[in-house]
């Protein structure tokens, strides 16, 4: 903890409470979409300001990304930029809307699902950031209703 640019170490029981302590009044005061990482976020890959939630289109485009990786990008990397640019309280625009042209939005979040579990690696050897970047994700992901039918329904 850095307090007047003095460095102070906390026992592992004090620095739970703390943070328990300080994500409880932040959700109580009604912000959803407050988390802690291992490492913070990287903004540079965010696209928009942190203060505004994305568009539909850049939540559909990194579904799409997570489904079908581009040669040579990692799952690590595609699932860094999705929890990057996908609030913590999930997808704002899970529901499919109704037009000619709307995109099934179930089908994009089932998909990434099962990309996700499918890629997800040997648990063991899996370094801790990229672990916890895959349970952000799946967080991110289950907390629509689309996601979470789709959580149930999957195979696996």
């Amino acid at each position: 903890m850095i307090l007047n640019y003095l460095f102070l170490s906390l026992s592992l029981s004090l620095r739970d409470a703390l943070l328990c302590s300080i994500l409880d009044g932040v959700r109580a005061s009604g912000n959803r979409d407050v988390c802690v990482k291992m490492r913070g976020t990287r903004r540079g890959q965010r696209l928009g300001p942190l203060n505004l939630p994305v568009e539909e289109e850049v939540e559909s485009q990194y579904l799409k990304y997570i489904v079908n990786l581009p040669q040579g990008v990692k799952l690590c990397e595609a699932v860094e930029r999705f929890n990057s640019n996908v609030a913590y309280s999930g997808l704002n625009h899970a529901v499919t809307a109704e037009g000619l042209f709307s995109e099934n939005k179930e089908k994009l979040i089932n998909g990434a699902l099962t990309a996700l579990l499918l890629g997800e690696g040997n648990q063991s050897s899996v370094p801790a950031e990229e672990l916890e970047g895959q349970f952000h994700a799946l967080r991110r992901l289950v907390a629509s209703k689309a996601g979470f039918e789709a959580f149930t329904n999957l195979p696996k």
